[in-house]
């Protein structure tokens, strides 16, 4: 399901080094690597240097909390090696699958709660003893279930209207 996405989506070339989305950021899209290397990094303060989180690769997708929620972006994406192509999905094309086929929300929320779990393990590691890891992870499934929810009120508000 989530490769009909792609299929509906922008296909665009970047550069190497281009920053696709800035941590901040307001967005209503998400974006497929199709093609190339795109680095996850997050500015834990605003004047702190941006610490890479991850590389994503071809078939990989970042953006969808800003897509899903309405959230500000987490995190930056820069393109890295020669470039990269990348299909970007709006909150229409999204909406348009997900009317037909509701349950591709149960594909994407335990990756976002997944990636919450990284980035806060991290963040953890960063400042040791400030979380114990069973608080954590009762706070990450708390949080997965409001990410449903939420994700369903943002994206089919219109529908009730």
């Amino acid at each position: 399901e989530l490769g009909r996405l792609a299929a509906r989506s922008a296909w665009r070339e970047h550069a190497m080094g281009s920053r696709v989305v800035a941590q901040g950021s307001a967005g209503w899209s998400m974006f497929f690597i199709l093609d190339g290397t795109v680095g996850i990094f997050v500015k834990p303060e605003p004047e702190a240097p941006a610490q890479k989180l991850t590389e994503l690769g071809p078939g990989a997708f970042f953006g969808e909390m800003s897509l899903l929620l309405g959230a500000p972006r987490a995190a930056s994406a820069v393109v890295l090696g020669t470039g990269a192509a990348l299909a970007e999905v709006t909150k229409e094309a999204f909406q348009a699958v997900a009317r037909n086929r509701p349950t591709i929300l149960d594909e994407l929320i335990p990756i976002m709660a997944r990636r919450a779990h990284e980035t806060a393990t991290r963040a953890a590691r960063a400042e040791p003893g400030t979380a114990d890891a069973a608080r954590q992870q009762q706070q990450i499934l708390q949080r997965a279930t409001e990410m449903t929810a939420a994700a369903q009120r943002f994206l089919f508000a219109a529908d009730r209207q």
